[in-house]
């Protein structure tokens, strides 16, 4: 099954669906805007800064370009702007769209429409379209996508706008292609490309060569759909555009595979060189993915590569690559499965939108809802997963699983060691650094929200402590209540430990810092020897002990909201690779006196 079919993310919503593609690999060149705007005093000059402002971050930062929409829209109310309310709708509901909201996407552009129907804006009536074309899109709502596509559409003919012309074809060709009327896609994605060479848009051309190849998947015709990924991983290595290339080596992958699962009963030989063939090219796709970071590829390839090793017998090299898709896949749990409920939701509106039920009322709907949907909701939306997953790949061995299973509570060094010998011996490490935070005034703070609100908001914090404890090599030990406890040197010993350590301690203090305005925190790290081992017979836990361990708690308590409070022995290692305050001796419950010092960023 090829990506598109498969993970139709955001990739494809930036380059096959929005309106003004070119936008999506340009650099953030929103910061003479941002300095304008405190310049500016005229409420109209700050009225359209503030609407470009909103344009131009739709694809770059969508939370930000909400906001400056926002201001633009109440200034242009203000001054009566007709033009500019419209224009303002038009960049909200584009950036509600980027963050994955469709119903207040499709909200703002329809209210962008109706003004600019009213003053026959053609050029704005051919971006809207377009735009609510995307929105229905999106909401898996093909037919009326296809309504609006066809109304932008017209109007690129009647007034010839070319470049238009060639985006809005292809946005058909790839609604039909969801609607499986292939023949229909393939007609369109022809046009889209004879139009976009007329204008010599070559990465209209790529876009579209790729979402042929696509289309030829969907119909089995796997070698043609091969002579199509080729091209466009070739004109995307000229554009140095690393997301197409991306989706054109996943998919010359998948299609090699699907090529293979044909042979594998005529001709084992055939067979195992096909095999061979789709792993090179998933190999190869995992470079350029991790240069987009981009997770949901690489949680796919590995997936892949796992299921290839176990058809041929590789169960050990299946472990590695299903250790690497399970921690991939975890890190997008959460957010795929709330935006599957969003999108649920969002169509459950729409169904009541179109029965004349005022939008308004059903928004409040939704907000007296959502506490349900999300404990209930998602619940019911893992355990569907759950089973979903299991019988798409009835191919993974119930080994697999289970390692999976230890895997996500233990290291794997300790897992391996459980697994061959029935139990693991605790062990001292001598170099270790350890990390603890908490929250301020927790329990304060806690008092006044809602439980299920509460825990929601933990979760959320507590995951982005674990993608960059993940991405600095620490492993995760546990959490209590509102604490948060990590190591780095830990299984495997790292001459670097309080360098990564203190990076991530400022790395969560930064994050806490953008997005957390409920809570302030907390964090002390402290470097030593340490004892690390599996407590318990049962629910297994990896676990450290010793006189570090509690040194690096009081450094928490002793330090201050906002800061990282590091001791004297993880200073003496870093010293000079980060800015330090010396806070002079500071008595720690059972400790005495301790030197103390607030790291920070070391000034350019």
């Amino acid at each position: 099954m090829n990506v598109l079919s498969k993970f139709p993310g955001w990739i494809f919503l930036f380059y096959v669906l929005f309106w003004s593609l070119q936008e999506l690999n340009a650099q953030d060149t929103t910061d003479p805007y941002r300095k304008e705007l405190g310049q500016t005093k005229n409420d109209k000059d700050r009225m359209g800064k503030l609407i470009a402002l909103s344009f131009k971050l739709y694809t770059l930062n969508p939370q930000r370009g909400l906001a400056y929409g926002m201001e633009g829209l109440k200034l242009a109310e203000k001054l009566g702007d007709k033009t500019a309310i419209a224009n303002a709708h038009s960049n909200i509901g584009l950036n509600y769209l980027s963050k994955a909201d469709g119903v207040k996407g499709l909200e703002h552009s329809l209210k962008a429409l109706d003004i600019f129907r009213e003053a026959n804006d053609i050029g704005g009536l051919i971006r809207i379209n377009t735009n609510i074309g995307n929105a229905y899109l999106f909401l898996s709502n093909n037919e009326k996508a296809v309504t609006y596509y066809s109304q932008a559409l017209q109007l690129t003919k009647k007034y010839k706008d070319i470049p238009a012309m060639a985006m809005i074809l292809g946005n058909l060709g790839e609604t039909y292609r969801r609607m499986q009327k292939y023949t229909l896609a393939l007609n369109y994605y022809d046009s889209a490309i004879y139009m976009s060479g007329l204008v010599k848009d070559s990465s209209s051309v790529c876009r579209n060569l790729l979402n042929k190849g696509c289309v030829y998947s969907n119909l089995l015709e796997f070698k043609n759909a091969i002579r199509y990924f080729h091209l466009t991983a070739a004109q995307a290595d000229k554009l140095h555009d690393l997301r197409i290339s991306a989706a054109s080596l996943y998919n010359i992958a998948d299609a090699w595979r699907s090529i293979a699962t044909e042979n594998q009963h005529k001709n084992i030989s055939s067979y195992s060189r096909e095999l061979d063939t789709s792993v090179y090219y998933f190999l190869k796709a995992i470079p350029v993915c991790k240069k987009l970071d981009n997770i949901e590829y690489l949680s796919l390839i590995y997936n892949q590569l796992s299921e290839i090793e176990k058809s041929k017998g590789n169960y050990l090299q299946a472990l590695k690559y299903s250790d690497s898709f399970y921690r991939f896949k975890d890190t997008l749990t959460l957010r795929n499965n709330a935006a599957a409920l969003n999108k649920v939701e969002t169509k459950r509106q729409l169904e009541l939108k179109d029965k004349e039920i005022q939008f308004q009322k059903l928004q409040l709907i939704k907000k007296r809802n959502e506490k349900i949907w999300l404990i209930s909701g998602i619940s019911v939306l893992l355990l569907g997963s759950f089973f979903l997953f299991r019988e798409r790949r009835k191919a993974v061995a119930a080994r697999i699983k289970s390692d999976h299973l230890l895997l996500n509570i233990l290291p794997l060094k300790i897992a391996d060691e459980l697994k061959s010998s029935g139990y693991s011996e605790a062990r001292k490490h001598e170099n270790v650094t350890v990390l603890f935070t908490d929250f301020v005034n927790f329990t304060g703070i806690s008092e006044n929200m809602d439980p299920a609100e509460l825990v929601a908001e933990i979760h959320r914090l507590f995951t982005a402590f674990d993608n960059i404890a993940t991405r600095n090599n620490l492993e995760k030990i546990k959490t209590i209540g509102d604490s948060y406890m990590a190591a780095c040197g830990i299984p495997e010993s790292r001459s670097d430990h309080a360098y990564l350590t203190v990076k991530s301690a400022l790395e969560i203090r930064d994050w806490m810092k953008s997005n957390s305005p409920k809570f302030d925190i907390r964090i002390g790290v402290n470097s030593g020897p340490i004892v690390a081992g599996i407590v318990g017979v049962k629910k297994y836990a990896y676990d450290i002990w010793g006189d570090t361990v509690n040194t690096a708690s009081r450094m928490e308590s002793g330090s201050e909201p906002g800061q990282v409070n590091v001791s004297e022995s993880t200073y003496k290692l870093v010293a000079d690779q980060f800015d330090f305050i010396h806070r002079g001796l500071h008595v720690a419950k059972h400790k005495g006196e301790i030197n103390m010092y607030f790291a920070d960023w070391k000034e350019a």
